[in-house]
């Protein structure tokens, strides 16, 4: 890991920490605004560290780092609804075609579903990749994105397509952006007073005004997208700062960014096979609103559970080589 940006992996901690939140119940505010820059963000930081590369290499890095263990855990959590499914000697799930076609497209995955970002990342490389064949200059390159952006999204609009491929189609978008934030040293020069003033008080004024763009939802059209954008390169500036300060939670953050392709993948498996739910379901029953707030604390306990898991996992040698082979 000699080559990694430790900020960057930070920043990948908090994103893996909000996907785990965003996928509990919690406080409306709270989903929002993790819905309001987080899957955009991992995005950006991709493009951060994406490179032109040919067809071969694309699909070969493509398979082992995202569709390998996308696969994996998507096998792994159907073998054992499978189980569920035929354990009292008779078919108790959804009809046999239905739950194999859900399965086939990955539009019937249930929580599985959260592997949708490994499939996007990696149409949206392929997308990049096809630009460069064609070799688009810079300015070439951002318009065809964000006409790729919007014809996923009215795709997305027309109903649920096979393999997540509307919403690669809006990846190219956030890896063009990425891209540019590195050559121009932008997150850099966060260390000026003003930049990091302004980047804090994006981050507040989306704390206090979320734009929840979670499922393709674009409640102000373009407006979202570029607040999402602005609200992503604002928590990146404010974690390049904070990553220079030498603190526990810094080390947590830079853990998890470090594990967050298999931080991903369990907790994938955790909420498919409903788990959380089985715990909440044993203790008291309570009123609606401390269920929900308790349903926060749960998913926030959930975020140090994984990672104590993923620790031990990593001390096997093979579980290791699959989730960090290059």
């Amino acid at each position: 890991m000699n080559n990694r940006v430790e900020w960057l992996d930070i920043a990948k901690g908090l994103g893996i920490f909000c996907i785990v939140i965003g996928h509990n119940v919690v406080p409306q505010w709270l989903y929002d605004w993790v819905y309001s820059f987080h899957v955009p963000m991992f995005f950006i930081i991709s493009g951060y560290f994406y490179r032109q590369r040919g067809w071969r290499e694309t699909l070969a890095k493509g398979w082992k780092q995202l569709l390998r263990p996308m696969l994996l855990t998507i096998l792994i959590a159907q073998a054992l609804m499978l189980f569920l499914y035929v354990r009292h000697g008779f078919w108790s799930g959804p009809p046999v075609g239905e739950w194999l076609y859900g399965v086939a497209t990955m539009n019937g995955l249930g929580y599985t579903r959260g592997m949708w970002f490994l499939m996007a990342l990696f149409w949206g490389k392929l997308w990049m990749c096809l630009m460069e064949r064609f070799h688009l200059p810079v300015l070439g390159q951002f318009c065809t994105s964000m006409s790729l952006f919007f014809a996923g999204y009215v795709l997305c609009q027309c109903g649920e397509e096979p393999w997540f491929f509307s919403r690669g189609m809006a990846v190219p978008l956030f890896l063009c952006i990425g891209r540019w934030l590195k050559q121009e040293s932008v997150i850099e020069r966060g260390h000026k007073s003003w930049v990091l003033c302004l980047a804090l008080l994006l981050v507040a004024i989306a704390w206090m005004f979320p734009v929840n763009i979670s499922g393709y939802v674009l409640p102000y059209g373009i407006g979202s997208v570029m607040t999402a954008v602005a609200i992503s390169i604002a928590v990146l500036v404010v974690l390049k700062k904070a990553s220079e300060m030498s603190a526990v939670p810094s080390k947590l953050f830079l853990y998890a960014g470090q594990n967050s392709l298999i931080i991903l993948c369990v907790h994938s498996l955790i909420h498919t096979w409903q788990i959380v739910g089985h715990v909440w379901d044993a203790l008291p029953q309570i009123g609606y609103v401390y269920r929900v707030w308790c349903w926060g604390v749960f998913a926030f306990f959930e975020c140090g559970f994984l990672v104590v898991v993923v620790y031990f996992l990593q001390k096997i040698p093979v579980v290791r080589q699959f989730f960090h082979s290059k």
